[in-house]
């Protein structure tokens, strides 16, 4: 049976959190613990159609994606942004 130990994953730094993620057959498995909370009292923010708006410090949750799929996903959210934001205004 395919198992992830974090500590063999890759692990990537998304600032207020940590993914650990490997692929399991078909599936990408990430291992995600929250550092920090996204938002706090008093902060002001918007959050797009779709999205949550985070979780709390200490929070770790296993996310199971089929591996073709979560490819394009990754991929675009990677790219939109350098899109957006290298555009001129």
């Amino acid at each position: 049976m395919p198992r992830l130990a974090t500590h063999d994953a890759k692990q990537v730094d998304m600032g207020r959190a940590r993914e650990a993620s490997a692929e399991l057959g078909d599936d990408k498995v990430s291992h995600v613990t929250v550092r920090q909370e996204s938002h706090g009292p008093g902060d002001a923010f918007v959050v797009p159609g779709g999205h949550t708006s985070g979780a709390d410090a200490g929070s770790t949750f296993v996310i199971f994606s089929p591996t073709e799929e979560i490819a394009r996903v990754e991929s675009h959210t990677m790219q939109r942004p350098q899109a957006l934001f290298s555009s001129p205004r």
